[in-house]
């Protein structure tokens, strides 16, 4: 009845979590660990490969460092994803997709997650929006560490393996699924807790950066209350915002150069942002400060 598919970096994953899924999932199921202990697949491949090794018609591909806290979050899942209409059933997500280069988490939150460290000591309960009360609330982009859904939903999606490594997958699957008229939820009746905080380097935008710049051409999408001059002044800020990110990351000087070009032009901006991309003062001086090390190693 459902398929949990995990790309492990081990031969496979930790009795713990294996003996986690088995007692809290509450229906018939099929864990699928695609073994990346010497890194031949990436998230996009893996997922894939998860999917056709796959015998159930609900699949759930979620990280291995998690640990489910609830009975029957699988009964659950399946419930939401008998109605046709949902794509993606995750536990964080956003709603709006500006135009601009952004995680799920942008604007108008929505999560339902305990968050820790590794050691699982620095444990914090996300909950969003506050005192929330129904099961599913829809949104647009999803995080991936819990993704859910159909697997005739492959008919119209699949993990996009040019993009290559292991960030934003959760974002292009995500408009996959809105671009082709299913509707994404994050579910608030069950809880997972991730051993993460994440890491974003240079990898992490510059996959953001070609899944933004992939659907540009249906891009601003909004599930907010945000008018469209609102959501304009929202991507100049997120552009201002990538602009820095990228020099953090250690971009060049061409590379940064042609992303704000590209972007700025998106919101018909140039002129504002010329001075960023000509200004090499800017970027030395912002690197000063942040990452030395990049300047004097």
């Amino acid at each position: 009845m459902l398929s949990i598919i995990i790309c492990s970096k081990q031969k496979k994953i930790s009795e713990t979590l294996e003996q986690n899924i088995h007692t809290t999932i509450g229906v018939e199921h099929e864990i699928i660990s695609i073994d990346n202990s010497k890194g031949l697949f990436s998230i996009f491949s893996a997922y894939n490969e998860g999917y056709r090794r796959s015998n159930y018609e609900n699949l759930c591909f979620v990280h291995e460092d998690v640990y489910f806290h609830t009975q029957n979050w699988g009964q659950k899942l399946v419930n939401y994803l008998s109605n046709k209409q949902t794509g993606i059933v995750g536990l964080a997500g956003g709603r709006l997709i500006p135009r601009i280069p952004s995680s799920w988490s942008a604007h108008d939150k929505s999560i339902n997650i305990i968050q820790s460290d590794k050691e699982g000591k620095e444990r914090i309960k996300h909950f969003l929006p506050n005192n929330y009360n129904e099961n599913l609330r829809e949104v647009l982009l999803l995080d991936g560490v819990l993704l859910a859904m159909r697997r005739e939903l492959f008919q119209h999606i699949q993990f996009d393996e040019s993009l290559g490594g292991f960030h934003a997958y959760d974002l292009d699957i995500s408009i996959q699924s809105v671009h082709k008229g299913f509707k994404n939820y994050v579910a608030y009746d069950f809880e997972l807790e991730h051993f993460s905080k994440g890491y974003r380097d240079k990898k992490y935008f510059e996959n953001q950066i070609s899944v933004f710049k992939k659907w540009q051409s249906i891009l601003p999408i909004n599930l907010t209350e945000l008018s469209n001059d609102e959501i304009k002044e929202f991507e100049i800020k997120r552009l201002k915002q990538l602009f820095h990110k990228m020099i953090v990351r250690r971009f060049t000087l061409k590379e940064i150069k042609s992303n704000l070009s590209y972007f700025s032009s998106q919101l018909n901006t140039t002129n504002e942002f010329k001075y960023y991309t000509l200004t090499k003062f800017h970027i030395f001086m912002v690197r000063l400060i942040r990452c030395p090390d990049f300047l004097f190693k």
